[in-house]
């Protein structure tokens, strides 16, 4: 009988095993670096939150000084849900021309502190949004129009409620109102 040498005597399974143990490894390196270059390819993003503001006058023409109302809408445009603190919410400004081509600006200002309460926060599921109502006394400028636009400032994280709200400001586009030019000397 043919004798066998000591080293073939050991079992092949170890080798096997860490054979496929390195090529499942492989395999799984290769399919991420496939996966994350289609991703790529196809624009894929990952989901984030966004907040867009919209307002708009009931009127963009008055005849004298008066006060104009403005709906606003805080929309979430983005793709996860968003928790929004209301307070202190929105503000209009508006702004003015000079024929001398200097402009004049007109800021509110919010109010420096407040108690808060957890009713003061919204979460904003994704096209979900907050409507309100807010006004603005108009007024002759010298040369006939007014620009408006809105800021809603969502002024806490809620992290004395254990919350993680977005804090910051976000802007509306500017609309102009035609308002009776004003008479100067």
């Amino acid at each position: 009988m043919p004798s066998i040498p000591a080293a073939d005597l050991k079992s092949p399974r170890p080798r096997t095993i860490w054979t496929r143990v390195v090529a499942v490894a492989v395999v799984i390196v290769i399919l991420a670096i496939v996966g994350a270059s289609v991703a790529s390819e196809k624009g894929a993003q990952l989901p984030r939150a966004r907040l867009t503001l919209l307002v708009e006058p009931a009127r963009r023409a008055v005849e004298a000084a008066e006060d104009v109302g403005f709906t606003f809408r805080l929309v979430n445009t983005g793709d996860v849900a968003i928790t929004v603190c209301t307070w202190p919410g929105i503000a209009l400004q508006s702004s003015y021309e000079n024929p001398d081509g200097s402009v004049e600006r007109l800021e509110r200002e919010y109010p420096e502190t407040v108690v808060l309460h957890r009713t003061d926060f919204k979460s904003l599921a994704p096209h979900e949004s907050i409507v309100g109502t807010a006004s603005l006394h108009v007024f002759p400028t010298p040369i006939g129009h007014l620009r408006v636009h809105a800021k809603y400032r969502s002024g806490s994280d809620g992290a004395q409620f254990r919350m993680n709200a977005w804090k910051g400001e976000v802007e509306s586009r500017v609309i102009e109102i035609r308002v009776p030019r004003s008479v100067t000397e």
